[in-house]
This record gives C-alpha cells, structure tokens and sequence, in this order.
C-alpha cells in the first residue's frame, strides 16, 4: 500500500500530529526556523511521546535564507549547523528522514561559471550531514529546471540522500514540463509533494483543481520507474485534507 503523509505547514506540530493521527496518515513535522530556535529538550521530548504509534513521521528542515552553495562560506556554515541542529531533532523522535530545500536561486547564480561553483560548494558543505546516518530528502523551490538538482545528486554519489520532487512548485516555478522533470530525476525520487498551483503562485490548491494533470504526473512516475514513492500532502487549509485524501482514493492511488 502506497504511504501517505501531510506536510501540515501551517498549523503547530502537536495539532499537525494529531490531525495526522486522526487520518491514519503519516506526519511531516515543519521545523521552520523559528520554530527549529525556539524547541527545548522537553519539547522535543514531547514530541517524541506524541509521534509514537503514528503511521510515520519525517521532519522537513528550515530553508528561508539557508543557502547550502553560496559562496560565502559562513553562510554555507550557518545552513549546515541549522541541518545537522535539525538531524539531531529528527534522530530525537526517530524521523525516517529530513527533507531541505536545495535553496538554488537561478536569478543569484545566473552563469554558467557561478552554478558550477554553486554545485561544488553544496556538494562540499553537505558531506558532514552524510555522516550522521540519516537519509535525506532535498526538495526543489525556484529551480527553474531539474538538471541542478541531477549535477547535485550525481555529484554528491550518496545512498542516503534523495528527491522530493514537489509538483506545484515545478508548474509555478518552471517552464520545463513536469514530465520532463521526472525523467531526469527518476532514479533519485523517494517522495513527492502532492498540490496544485499556478504559473507563478505556489497556492498549495486542493488536488483535482485543475491547474495540474495529476492523473498523468503519478502515472509518468510509475511509468519510469518510480514505484515506491511515498505521497506527502500540502494543504493550505486544513479541511483540503480530507479531499485530498479523497481524490488519492477515488483515483486508486490509495485504499
């Protein structure tokens, strides 16, 4: 059976779990940074006791101003403190995995020249996270095409560390076809984030909306190759949940 999840973005982690709980789904538990700054040991502890029994639970990073490639190296200094601040967290309440964004904003590190040097600096400052034992799943924002994230994985030649190729943000934010995307990615993803948008408004629209032809992106998915991959929703409102859920179930995607 296909494994769900809900990236509950908006609400707080103990709501989002037991909402979560209540659909029988897993949790990905959003530790922004202002969240990440503020857990204490007893949160954390808290956390811990409330995810047991759950359908699965992952924690998905910080990512605002966390540039993992910048050419700054105390910026890639301080990404890499809050990523391993959050494995620890994730390691904490026995995370399946973290997720971060990959944070390449084309228009900074426009050049041919800049986006090697972009490449090679994440593919550096990632190489103590690997070391703590946790798998990684990095996920595309802006990154107007997916042969960044291809340099980066081929580059970076880790078992542990993954795709989450997140739909509405390549149809709000690419001009390369979502198919296309998939293609070139496939042997890397593990998790797809599941919500429609518009061209240029990352909405985070129920499915079934229409701005996307889901039926024809899971089935491109499966087509190469990609057979496993877990289904994390993100929902702007918590009641789109459910018909998300729903429309998983009515297009035989889950029981």
């Amino acid at each position: 059976m296909r494994r769900v999840f809900a990236h509950l973005f908006r609400k707080q982690l103990i709501d989002a779990i037991n909402t979560c709980r209540k659909m029988g789904i897993g949790v990905e538990l959003s530790l922004v940074t202002e969240v990440l700054l503020n857990l204490s040991d007893d949160d954390v502890k808290n956390i811990a006791e409330n995810v047991k029994g759950l359908a699965g639970v992952s924690v998905h990073g910080p990512f605002r101003d966390l540039i993992i490639g910048s050419i700054d190296p105390d910026i890639r200094e301080i990404a890499v403190d809050r990523y391993i601040e959050t494995i620890m967290i994730a390691k904490s309440i026995n995370a399946e995995w973290v997720l971060f964004h990959l944070n390449y904003i084309p228009i900074t590190y426009s050049s041919d020249r800049l986006r090697r040097i972009w490449v090679r600096n994440a593919i550096s400052a990632f190489s103590p996270l690997l070391k703590l034992d946790t798998p990684i799943h990095v996920e595309n924002t802006y990154e107007r095409d997916p042969i960044i994230f291809k340099e980066f994985l081929e580059g970076l030649k880790s078992n542990r560390v993954f795709m989450c190729l997140d739909i509405g943000h390549v149809n709000a934010y690419s001009d390369v076809p979502i198919e296309e995307w998939i293609v070139a990615l496939a042997p890397y993803i593990r998790e797809v984030h599941l919500h429609e948008s518009q061209k240029g408004k990352d909405i985070h629209a129920p499915l079934g909306s229409g701005y996307i032809d889901l039926e024809k992106v899971l089935v491109t998915l499966e087509n190469n190759g990609v057979k496993d991959f877990i289904i994390t929703l993100e929902p702007s409102l918590e009641e789109s949940l459910q018909s998300d859920i729903n429309w998983l179930k009515e297009h035989g995607w889950i029981k």
